[in-house]
């Protein structure tokens, strides 16, 4: 679990995530968990340390950019039937809930705490699921035995 002092530098590379062609589908995702405007929300990630709302809405963006990005994944390969899907992303929210409130004291900071915290195991997830991937498409050479 991340602390509060990581979670600047981590906000700060939100941007360049909303950069890419799924930046539209996680600012709607956001306005949609949120119930903030989409406008509202591009104005507060321009400039992420500006306030707490910012920080926090900044971390969000960069745990539902993780999340649809596993969830694309998943539609691909289909590691997971839908029900363990489901199970397992409840576990992630709830995990990252439990270690966020250690973390933030039910403070401030607990939304990012949380957000973070679902980003970072959305992204090692999903590293895992492409290297899994990966070695299971390589070719493997002949070995002797295999020669009749």
């Amino acid at each position: 679990m991340m602390n509060g002092l990581k979670l600047l530098p981590l906000a700060l590379c939100l941007l360049p995530c909303l950069a890419f062609a799924q930046a539209e589908a996680v600012l709607l995702e956001m306005s949609k968990r949120s119930h903030i405007p989409v406008d509202d929300i591009k104005a507060s990630i321009e400039v992420c340390e500006l306030n707490q709302r910012s920080m926090n809405l900044c971390a969000l963006g960069l745990a539902v950019s993780a999340e649809l990005a596993f969830d694309a994944l998943q539609d691909e390969f289909h590691m997971f039937t839908p029900e363990e899907y489901a199970a397992f992303k409840a576990k992630v929210w709830l995990d990252c809930e439990e270690a966020g409130k250690a973390v933030a004291d039910r403070g401030t900071m607990l939304a990012a705490e949380i957000s973070l915290c679902i980003a970072a195991e959305y992204r090692a997830r999903h590293r895992a699921m492409v290297e899994i991937q990966r070695i299971e498409a390589q070719p493997h050479p002949p070995h002797k035995w295999d020669w009749p």
